[in-house]
C-alpha cells in the first residue's frame, strides 16, 4: 500500500485525505486484508498502484467490504484494473467518482457485488477498452448519475438499476454466458446533465453540482429510502436530486391570470370638498449586512466527549439500551450529572456504517438539531457503543444512529442533577 496497510482487522477513516500515494501492487493509499474498510467524508485524490500485470485500486483495495459514504475519489490510477476502489462488495452512498482510470475495470471493480445510491460517477476511463464506472459480478443501482463517454457498468450478473439515469452512448453491457454482448439500456436523445466539474460546493469534499435545468433535480425515486442530508450535508428535500449533490427543485410557476374582462364604464363622482392627504413617515429600517462563515462542529452545550486518556479517567460506565426507531419510544437511560457514560445500543442492523449525533433538550423532537459526536461501525450482533461522553448539566440527552440509507434508531439518556450530600 502507499499510504496505509493493515491485515486481520477493519479499518474507518473519517474526514481524511489521501493525495500522491504510490506503490508498487495493490492499493495506491490504502490495502487491507481480512477486514471491512468504511471511508466517511474523506477525499481520495491522484493515488496511484503502478504494477501493470496485477495492481489493483488506484486509491483503495480491500479483501472483504468496502464502503464509502460522503467521500470523493478522483484522478486515481491503476496499472491493471480499478481506478479507484477494488473489493469483494463495495457500498458506496452520497460519493463522487470521477476521473479515475485503470488497465481493464473502470473506477470501481468487485467480484461479488457493487451497491451504488444517490452516487455520481462522471469522466471513468478504462484505458484498454471503452470508458466505464464500474465492473462488478452483480451490482445494484438507485438514484444515481453516470455520466460517461462508454460504458457505465460492466457485470455478469444483471442487478436493479431502476431511477438512475444514464448519460452515456450504451449504459449497461452485461455479457451472456456466450460471451456476447447485451446492451439493455440506453438513453440516446435524453436532456444534456448539465453538470457542473469537481469543485468546492460547500461541505469537506469537492463534489459535481447540477446546474439549472438538469433532468436529474428532482428525479429521485420518492419511494426509495433516501439520506437526510448530500455529500455536503445539506438537508435533501423532496423530491430529491440524483447523485451525490442535492439542488431543490424550482418551484411550479404561479398559474398564468385570467384575461381581464370588459371594462364597466366608472360613474363621474360628484365632486367634494378636498381633505389635505394625511402623511405617514415611513421609516427604512438600516440593515448590518452579516459575514456569512462556515460553522464550527462541536458537542452540544454541555456534553463533554472522551477519548484516550480522557475515557480511562473518567472511568466510562457502558450501560445497555435497545434501539428504536422513534424519539417518543426511546428507551431511557438514567445518569447523574457529572457522569461518564458509554451507552450499548443493540437491535442496529450488523455490520453497517453509523453516525452518531446528540439533541440535548428536555422535550427533543425527531425533526430537533442532532449535532454529530462520531461514526462507527455495528457489529455482527447488531451492537453499537455510541462515543463516551460527560454531561455537566441536567436535561434529556437523545441521541440518533443513522445509517447510510438513512434510517434512524434512537436513545435517550436522562441526566438528573446530583445529589447533594448530607
Amino acid at each position: 500500500a502507499g499510504a496505509v496497510q493493515v491485515a486481520d482487522n477493519d479499518l474507518n477513516v473519517s474526514s481524511s485525505t489521501f493525495t500522491g500515494n504510490t506503490t508498487g501492487s495493490n492499493g495506491g493509499a490504502i490495502f487491507v486484508t481480512t477486514g471491512d474498510v468504511t471511508l466517511t467524508n474523506s477525499t481520495f485524490t491522484g493515488n496511484q498502484c503502478t504494477y501493470a500485470r496485477g495492481g489493483d485500486g488506484g486509491a483503495v483495495r480491500g479483501t472483504q467490504l468496502v464502503t464509502a459514504i460522503s467521500s470523493t475519489f478522483s484522478g486515481n490510477t491503476a496499472g491493471y484494473t480499478t481506478g479507484a476502489i477494488g473489493a469483494e462488495n463495495v457500498t458506496l452512498t452520497n460519493s463522487t467518482i470521477t476521473g479515475n482510470s485503470s488497465g481493464t475495470g473502470g473506477a470501481v471493480s468487485s467480484r461479488v457485488n457493487v451497491t451504488a445510491s444517490f452516487t455520481t460517477f462522471s469522466g471513468n476511463n478504462n484505458i484498454s477498452g471503452s470508458p466505464k464506472s464500474f465492473d462488478a459480478g452483480s451490482y445494484t443501482v438507485s438514484n444515481s448519475i453516470f455520466n460517461e463517454t462508454g460504458l457505465a457498468i460492466y457485470g455478469y450478473t444483471p442487478g436493479a438499476a431502476t431511477f438512475s439515469f444514464f448519460n452515456s452512448p450504451s449504459a449497461i453491457y452485461r455479457p451472456t454466458s456466450a460471451g456476447s454482448g447485451v446492451i439493455f439500456a440506453d438513453t440516446a436523445g435524453v436532456a444534456p446533465l448539465n453538470l457542473g466539474a469537481l469543485a468546492n460546493n460547500g461541505g469537506t469534499t469537492l463534489t459535481m453540482l447540477p446546474g439549472a435545468g438538469s433532468p436529474v433535480i428532482g428525479a429521485a425515486d420518492p419511494a426509495s429510502s433516501t439520506p437526510t442530508v448530500d455529500q455536503r450535508g445539506v438537508t435533501r428535500t423532496s423530491p430529491s436530486t440524483m447523485g451525490a449533490v442535492h439542488v431543490a427543485s424550482a418551484p411550479a410557476p404561479a398559474p398564468a391570470p385570467d384575461p381581464d374582462p370588459t371594462p364597466t364604464p366608472t360613474p363621474t363622482p360628484t365632486p367634494s370638498a378636498s381633505v389635505a392627504p394625511v402623511v405617514v413617515p415611513v421609516v427604512v429600517p438600516v440593515v448590518t449586512p452579516s459575514v456569512v462563515s462556515t460553522p464550527i462542529v462541536l458537542p452540544p452545550v454541555g456534553v463533554v466527549l472522551l477519548t484516550g486518556a480522557a475515557r480511562v479517567n473518567a472511568q466510562v460506565v457502558e450501560v445497555e439500551a435497545p434501539a428504536s426507531t422513534t424519539v417518543a419510544s426511546a428507551p431511557q437511560v438514567i445518569v447523574s450529572a457529572g457522569s461518564a457514560v458509554a451507552p450499548v445500543v443493540s437491535g442496529l442492523p450488523a455490520r453497517t456504517p453509523i453516525v452518531a449525533s446528540m439533541s440535548v433538550s428536555s422535550q427533543t423532537k425527531a425533526k430537533s438539531t442532532f449535532v454529530p459526536i462520531g461514526t462507527t461501525r455495528s457489529t455482527a450482533a447488531g451492537q453499537v457503543k455510541v462515543p463516551a461522553f460527560k454531561a455537566t448539566r441536567p436535561g434529556v440527552y437523545t441521541i440518533r444512529l443513522a445509517t447510510p440509507a438513512g434510517k434512524a434508531f434512537y436513545v435517550k439518556v436522562k441526566v438528573t442533577a446530583k445529589k447533594s450530600a448530607k
